[in-house]
């Protein structure tokens, strides 16, 4: 048995799917072209929801950034996305994860808080962590793992205190106090100021 936070993965006979959750009902999967009829179904909730940075494949940036997705296996369907993207342009050999994540409701699968992009108090961001993380240490040339979460304004001069007051993810995870991220700085990424978090998967394996 292997636990990532609130999750217990289950190993499964689809090659498709990574790992199953729950007894089989849902499912983390690598995406692939394959999956693009659900993924474009999941944009249209994204989108009437407001998720802007989902509200397309074309916003999701599909071509440049790598997913992972968990579907509800009963019907197929993608309900919460995660990406992995490669950013030199911050430092070379990192890699950027939670890239457009968000997660859209799913009948007979509980939804915590939600915020406007998608995102909340919920045990399936631990699960796409986890791929994000191990894909992107998979690739030959990476250094490291981080996380951003938006940089309020008024705390961007200080950016202990801006880890402190982070909303969403990151802040409210157990994974956190146990040392599995820490913030690096601030830094702007497509103009707008972010808090940099450097994940340390080693222990975040520790911890499974």
């Amino acid at each position: 048995m292997v636990r990532i936070g609130y999750w217990q993965m289950d190993d499964t006979t689809n090659k498709e799917i990574l790992r199953t959750f729950f007894d089989g009902k849902i499912g983390c999967i690598e995406y692939s072209d394959k999956w693009l009829p659900q993924l474009e179904e999941f944009c249209e909730v994204a989108k009437s929801l407001g998720y802007i940075n989902n509200e397309s494949p074309e916003a999701m940036k599909i071509d440049e950034i790598q997913y992972h997705c968990m579907i509800h296996i009963p019907t197929n369907k993608i309900y919460a996305v995660a990406g992995v993207q490669y950013m030199p342009e911050y430092k070379e050999g990192y890699y950027r994860i939670w890239t457009r994540l968000s997660r859209i409701p799913m009948e007979d699968i509980p939804m915590t808080r939600m915020t406007r992009y998608g995102r909340g108090e919920m045990p399936e961001f631990d699960g796409l962590l986890y791929f994000n993380c191990d894909w992107a240490w998979r690739q030959d040339n990476c250094k490291a793992t981080f996380g951003t979460t938006l940089a309020n304004k008024a705390y961007a001069d200080n950016y202990v205190r801006s880890a402190n007051t982070i909303t969403d993810y990151v802040a409210k995870n157990w994974w956190r106090k146990k040392g599995i991220a820490e913030p690096e700085g601030i830094t702007e990424f497509y103009a707008v100021p972010q808090v940099v978090w450097q994940m340390h998967f080693d222990k975040f394996k520790d911890l499974t």
